[in-house]
C-alpha cells in the first residue's frame, strides 16, 4: 500500500480514500499497518499538496524504467519521492542538480543518506519507497521497520499453542456454502477468534456444513 500510495503521489494524486470493514481483525497489516501508513501521509501532506519541482534528475540504475521520482519544495525544504516498481532489488543512483554537499534525511527511516557531488546513492528492495528530505523537524517520525515488526509478531500471535486445524499446518477446509460478501470459509483456519468467520450462502436453507481436512492423521 505505501509503494501505491507514493506512486500515485508521483503521478499527482492529492488524496486517498482507504477502505476495508471488518477484514482488519483478521489482517494485522490492515489494522496496525494503515493508521500507521495514514499518520505518514498527514506528516507529509504539505509535500503531497506541492506541485512538482521540475528538475533534471539523472537515474542509474538497473532498472531505470523502474524507478519513479517527484521533487516538490515546501518553504525552504526540498521533498524528493522515488518508488520502486521492479519486482527486484535495485542499487540507484540519482544526480540532482543544485545539490552538490548535503545530508537528506530519509522519511520514517531513522538514517540519512549523503549527497556527495549532487550524486545521491542507496538501496531499494522490491517495491521499496523512500521519501528524501531536507527537513529535520520529520526526523522523529515512527520508524517503518517497528510497525512491521509489531505486524509480523500479531501475525505470529495467530497460531496458539495446540491448534492443529491452524492454516500454517497444511490444513484445509471445503463447505456447502459461501455468502457473497466477506464471508471466506478460510479464515475459520487463520487463529482470528473475534474477527471475520464464516458466513453460508444459503441462509434459509439447513443444514450448512464445514469440514476441516487435516495432512495427515
Amino acid at each position: 500500500m505505501r509503494n501505491q500510495i507514493y506512486q500515485a503521489v508521483i503521478s499527482g494524486a492529492k488524496g486517498f480514500l482507504w477502505y476495508t470493514y471488518a477484514q482488519t481483525a483478521n489482517y494485522p497489516d490492515l489494522g496496525i499497518g494503515m493508521p500507521w501508513l495514514s499518520h505518514e501521509v498527514a506528516d507529509l501532506k504539505d509535500a503531497i499538496l506541492a506541485p512538482p519541482k521540475e528538475l533534471d534528475i539523472q537515474v542509474e540504475a538497473e532498472h531505470p524504467e523502474h524507478l519513479h521520482i517527484s521533487t516538490r519544495r515546501v518553504d525552504d525544504h526540498l521533498f524528493l519521492f522515488a518508488v520502486n516498481t521492479a519486482k527486484v532489488a535495485q542499487e540507484v543512483k540519482l544526480t540532482l542538480p543544485g545539490l552538490d554537499e548535503k545530508r537528506l534525511q530519509v522519511v520514517s527511516e531513522n538514517r540519512q543518506v549523503p549527497v556527495i557531488g549532487g550524486v545521491l546513492s542507496d538501496h531499494f528492495d522490491t517495491y521499496a519507497t523512500h521519501v528524501y528530505t531536507t527537513d529535520s523537524g520529520l526526523e522523529d517520525r515512527p520508524v517503518i521497520e517497528e510497525v512491521i515488526r509489531e505486524i509480523a509478531s500479531a501475525d505470529a500471535a495467530r497460531q496458539k499453542p495446540g491448534n492443529l486445524a491452524f492454516e500454517g499446518n497444511g490444513t484445509w477446509v471445503e463447505f456447502s456454502s459461501k455468502s457473497t460478501y466477506g464471508s471466506t470459509p478460510n479464515r475459520v483456519l487463520d487463529g482470528v477468534t473475534d474477527g471475520m468467520r464464516w458466513r453460508d450462502g444459503t441462509p434459509k436453507k439447513t443444514p450448512d456444513w464445514l469440514t476441516v481436512r487435516f495432512p495427515q492423521p
